[in-house]
């Protein structure tokens, strides 16, 4: 009797899923361009780990870094990211419901127009900053793009002429003109579609996945932290 209460014992501890018997690690990056809405991201992914009875722990890295460490299994996911990252990296598996989305924004000096699309930005000094993959497929042929590290230095390239447009996200800014000093700047449209944002869990989790999609549909239907899920 003692053999067969160990042997179950056993096999129960062996079955349990590895995502329940840790604290999982989610990275998202040190990059600043999404920090107004961090803490909002972090709110909905905590309460969706908590409705799964799994206790997780948030760490800011480098944006390279963040991805590869999610997709070596070094941390466990990524706080939010877009969906283009899953063809680069294959061992980072999409929960399938947006928690955001972002839109995206030209700074000019040009007062003559209101809008402007991406082909009238192929041949034209534009600016954006450095590790937006978006950004690097759509202008990877336009040989006057520049790359800056800080979100204010696109603002001092246009406001210097030069660049002729600097490009920029919604969660890069609550007011598109910081300081006094930018408000020679337009903020005008873009042709560029909207971007959904989703959580990203490492293959070995991927049994969470469609647990996670229905968490967050329900989430949505309570209107847990409506601002942020579109």
């Amino acid at each position: 009797m003692f053999q067969f209460i160990t042997i179950l014992i056993t096999t129960l501890l062996i079955s349990m899923p590895l995502s329940h018997s840790k604290e999982l690690l989610i990275v998202y990056p040190s990059d600043q361009s999404l920090q107004p809405g961090i803490k909002l991201y972090q709110k909905v992914i905590k309460e969706l780990y908590k409705r799964l009875n799994i206790k997780i722990k948030f760490k800011n890295v480098h944006a390279t870094r963040s991805l590869m460490m999610s997709n070596s299994g070094k941390a466990d996911g990524e706080l939010i990211r877009t969906k283009i990252i899953e063809k680069k990296f294959k061992n980072l598996i999409r929960v399938n419901l947006p928690i955001d989305k972002i839109r995206f924004w030209a700074l000019t000096l040009n007062t003559k127009i209101n809008n402007v699309k991406v082909p009238e930005l192929m041949n034209k000094s534009i600016v954006f900053k450095r590790g937006f993959l978006i950004f690097e497929k759509i202008f990877k042929n336009n040989k006057k793009a520049n790359r800056v590290t800080k979100t204010e230095q696109i603002y001092r390239m246009v406001l210097n002429k030069r660049s002729d447009f600097g490009l920029v996200l919604t969660r890069s800014f609550t007011n598109p003109i910081m300081k006094d000093d930018y408000k020679k700047i337009r903020t005008i449209n873009t042709n560029i579609p909207d971007i959904n944002l989703y959580h990203y869990i490492n293959r070995k989790h991927k049994k969470l996945a469609p647990k996670m999609v229905q968490i967050l549909k329900k989430m949505k239907e309570e209107k847990f932290l409506k601002s942020t899920m579109p």
